[in-house]
């Protein structure tokens, strides 16, 4: 090649040329991805971002107690018939859902396991039952003890929409316990949590296993009437029915309206 008969302006103003060609189909590409990124997540990132700080409340020298067994105190039907209100989701404001505290309830211990990972989203239930938690109290409450017998998880089946604590027992020989024990009369729940306000929902989502919280609430029903269907989810009210149908109707696990979280030590409300 003569390198001498080459005309570097023109070699400039094509290398130019396709640079910028090379920027334009770039940018294209990067939109393009940016756009599909913020369709399939954009749920998931508005969601840390309204719950990203969580402020507390107060701080409680007084250690959790996990020992003892949830507290749960029944209202009367006339205190129930009473205490009825319109719950405004956290995720929506315009959709309000009918909640009926059925108990107050305060429930300590170890986190087993959480989820709040609810890609598809239902419009009653999911909008607002925003988490779930495990939570073990008792001979259970001991981080030690529970990883060396036991393993769990919890989970929402995104085609039914169920949500559950799938726990198994690595060992039948476990100290403490029968060898054919029943899971559950095990002292542990799976709780569905309905947060009161925004700064609960950033607590919980501060959470890790093997925290020691303490949760304080009510036990509640909901109910959802859209394009005239009905739509109904009912809390257990014991800690050792049995699902599918527990003991009022829709499952074993523990609904709660949330309006205060203990973490470690700090409290939110």
């Amino acid at each position: 090649m003569d390198f001498h008969n080459l005309n570097y302006d023109e070699l400039d103003k094509n290398l130019d040329k396709d640079l910028k060609e090379y920027n334009k189909k770039k940018l294209k590409y990067i939109i393009l991805i940016a756009l599909v990124l913020l369709f399939l997540f954009k749920g998931t990132i508005l969601f840390w971002l309204k719950f990203s700080i969580a402020i507390p409340t107060r701080y409680e020298s007084q250690d959790i107690n996990v020992t003892m067994k949830p507290i749960q105190i029944n209202y009367s039907d006339e205190k129930i018939a009473n205490s009825k209100f319109l719950y405004k989701t956290l995720l929506d404001f315009n959709k309000k859902i009918e909640i009926t505290p059925k108990a107050k309830y305060i429930i300590s211990g170890m986190v087993v396991a959480y989820n709040y990972s609810f890609f598809n989203r239902s419009e009653f239930f999911d909008s607002a039952a925003l988490y779930d938690i495990g939570i073990a109290w008792d001979k259970l409450a001991d981080k030690n003890f529970y990883k060396k017998y036991f393993s769990c998880y919890s989970q929402k089946n995104e085609m039914t929409g169920s949500r559950i604590l799938w726990t198994q027992a690595k060992t039948t020989n476990i100290p403490g316990f029968e060898k054919n024990f029943d899971f559950n009369k095990l002292p542990y729940s799976h709780t569905h949590i309905v947060p009161a306000n925004r700064n609960i929902m950033a607590a919980l989502l501060n959470i890790n296993t093997w925290d020691k919280v303490e949760l304080e609430g009510y036990l509640i029903n909901m109910r959802y009437v859209s394009h005239n269907i009905e739509y109904t989810s009912k809390s257990s009210m014991s800690r050792d029915d049995t699902a599918p149908y527990g003991d009022n109707g829709n499952g074993s696990c523990e609904q709660m309206y949330v309006t205060r979280v203990k973490i470690g030590h700090f409290v939110y409300e």
